[in-house]
């Protein structure tokens, strides 16, 4: 009977001298190239060079937001740009609904196009608003973490002023009519945007003495990119998904690799080195058990080894994968 075992007649020093032989085969790698680390988390669809259209947009809109607030509360408010943002609906859903605190929602809407992305408020700005409103900033309005239903309907009309604003801001760049919701919506996400739907997010930050806003306007990549005239390939969510179908169909003509794994073991370094014709390697699989057949690289099936006209062949066991 063939032996499993013998002696290893090399010693560590000759195989240390062998891999290094190996190693010396291998060219060297060259130098890492030098590229912008990227966060594929976040859309980037926005270039380098629509960064100055966009803080011109945001500057044109706080200018009208900052108009709005000194006609809603009487008093000189200064508007600044805070930041502006990219993110996926997805995302900034999480966000909303695991870190932020309570917020009032007013969706915007546009014809033809449906929702296009709202205006969102802190409760605590909320409740400042209607203060201002009230042409008294220090009342203590929504102390216990609610509003009454009155503070509640002058708050809609302060939203629906800061909308009319948004909506000016879009005019001078002939923009579409921008609708609003006639209620706001309180801590629910307002709009069913899709998973990886692109919305811009525009941060203001309004302040007066003592008194601090903060607003932020979020709008679809698309509507963005057709205001400030932006490049780039901006398509809506029904288009995403037809191209999503294209690809998927696509893929089913795609070749696939798929190998029959017979078995598997576990050998020493000192073992494997000493194997020669007609030794025996004990698997860890039954001849009685079916073979694993991957695909890709992926264990999916598997399968009775087979014979078809003098080739090897496979004979389909199972239809899934089942680890045991």
């Amino acid at each position: 009977m063939s032996r499993l075992l013998r002696e290893n007649p090399m010693t560590q020093d000759t195989l240390i001298k062998a891999m290094q032989a190996m190693r010396a085969l291998v060219e060297p790698e060259g130098p890492a190239p030098e590229v912008e680390t990227v966060d594929w988390r976040i859309p980037h669809r926005f270039s380098q060079e629509s960064a100055i259209s966009l803080k011109s947009l945001a500057a044109k809109l706080a200018g009208h937001l900052e108009k709005c607030l000194d006609n809603l509360s009487g008093q000189p408010f200064e508007m600044t740009v805070e930041g502006i943002h990219e993110r996926y609906a997805e995302q900034l859903y999480l966000h909303v609904s695991q870190q932020q605190p309570p917020m009032y929602y007013l969706p915007l809407t546009q014809a033809g196009k449906g929702h296009i992305g709202f205006i969102r408020l802190p409760f605590e700005t909320a409740a400042i608003l209607v203060g201002c409103m009230l042409r008294d900033p220090d009342a203590e309005i929504g102390k216990d973490g609610q509003m009454s239903s009155l503070a509640e309907s002058i708050l809609t009309d302060a939203a629906a002023g800061l909308a009319d604003a948004v909506a000016k801001g879009f005019d001078e760049y002939g923009v579409g009519t921008i609708d609003k919701a006639e209620r706001l919506v309180y801590l629910d996400w307002p709009v069913r945007f899709r998973d990886l739907e692109d919305l811009c997010e525009f941060e203001f930050k309004a302040v007066c003495e003592q008194v601090t806003l903060n607003v932020t306007l979020t709008v679809m990549d698309e509507v963005i990119a057709e205001i400030a005239q932006l490049k780039g390939p901006f398509g809506r969510a029904e288009e995403k998904n037809e191209q999503s179908d294209r690809i998927v169909k696509r893929m089913h003509d795609a070749p696939m690799a798929v190998a029959a794994l017979l078995s598997s073991g576990l050998m020493a370094l000192n073992t494997m080195l000493t194997l020669e014709t007609g030794d025996v390697v004990i698997l860890d699989r039954k001849i009685t058990e079916p073979i694993d057949v991957l695909v890709n690289g992926q264990p999916c099936l598997r399968a009775w080894p087979a014979a078809h006209d003098g080739r090897c062949a496979m004979l389909i066991a199972d239809e899934q994968w089942r680890q045991h």
